[in-house]
């Protein structure tokens, strides 16, 4: 199942996904990073952000609702403290880096980009529960930050959408200022109402989403937007099993990318590099790149 892509060797196309494993703490002895092909670091900012008031997650069968607002230690604390419990593993690290500003993306890059076993870096422009977190929607703030980042770093650079609207010409506008990844992409947005109480559940009212629900929805993007550019793309949202994952290299994705499913069991990131290391060997195929798309052929759109 190895593959290079970007100058980087990938042992299989199986991420975890930048949010629900935070940094690890909950996760070392149940999940083997090292079996997979990458982990994304939840999104940084310049400063610590302390997020929005809880309740920030609640689990239902087929939704992940969360409004954690991007609560995370800060570059220099995640540089300090983080970083070297991870920097000896046998895997892609990917930093994911978020800001307030345009700037402070490309500030907080500056100084990730002196961490020697940082893989990739993800530029998240679409986080859906802090004010002004929708960078995606904004040609010219999209066209800045990955324009300057580029000349930051030498590492691929991943850019992170949210999946709603028309993002087409967005998405456009990344790949041309050089991004070399696009991932589709983080929790929609909707709501989620207390009945018992009457109200919204969450302290901001609207919240991000994700889990089983969303995948026809990401799903289409990830479809819409290898039919139009051909680029590669991380598909993220509601992959639990073979299937799924399957399902997103078939419309275009070269990278699956597993988030909410370890909500409901931590070993589903493993067991689908194992299921697809099967499938590939029943398929007489060395790796996925051949079926990267293969369903956009077939299609008239």
């Amino acid at each position: 199942m190895k593959f290079k892509a970007f100058n980087v060797d990938f042992k299989n196309p199986v991420i975890l996904a930048s949010g629900p494993w935070w940094y690890g703490e909950e996760y070392f002895g149940k999940i083997d990073f090292q079996k997979l092909g990458g982990i994304t670091f939840k999104s940084l900012t310049k400063n610590e952000r302390i997020g929005n008031p809880p309740p920030n997650i609640l689990i239902e069968d087929f939704v992940v609702y969360n409004s954690v607002g991007l609560k995370n230690p800060g570059v220099e604390k995640f540089i300090k403290e983080i970083y070297p419990k991870f920097e000896n593993m046998d895997t892609n690290l990917i930093c994911s880096i978020a800001g307030h500003s345009e700037d402070e993306f490309l500030e907080n890059l500056e100084k990730l980009n002196n961490l020697e076993k940082i893989s990739l870096f993800e530029l998240n422009l679409s986080c859906p529960n802090v004010e002004g977190g929708l960078f995606c929607y904004n040609k010219f703030s999209i066209k800045y930050i990955v324009e300057n980042a580029k000349k930051i770093t030498k590492k691929p650079i991943i850019v992170k959408f949210a999946p709603e609207g028309e993002i087409l010409h967005f998405i456009e506008i990344a790949l041309n200022s050089g991004s070399d990844i696009i991932n589709l992409g983080n929790s929609p947005i909707g709501i989620k109402i207390d009945v018992e109480n009457k109200k919204p559940y969450f302290h901001r009212v609207f919240c991000g989403y994700s889990g089983k629900a969303v995948k026809p929805l990401i799903l289409k993007k990830v479809f819409e937007t290898y039919k139009a550019f051909k680029c590669p793309i991380i598909g993220l949202g509601g992959i639990f099993d073979i299937n799924d994952a399957l399902e997103y290299i078939f419309a275009g994705a070269m990278f699956v990318s597993i988030g909410s499913a370890i909500y409901y069991d931590y070993k589903i990131p493993e067991k689908i590099v194992q299921d697809l290391e099967n499938y590939l060997k029943k398929e007489g195929l060395e790796s996925h790149l051949s079926l990267i798309g293969i369903a956009t052929k077939s299609s008239s759109l």
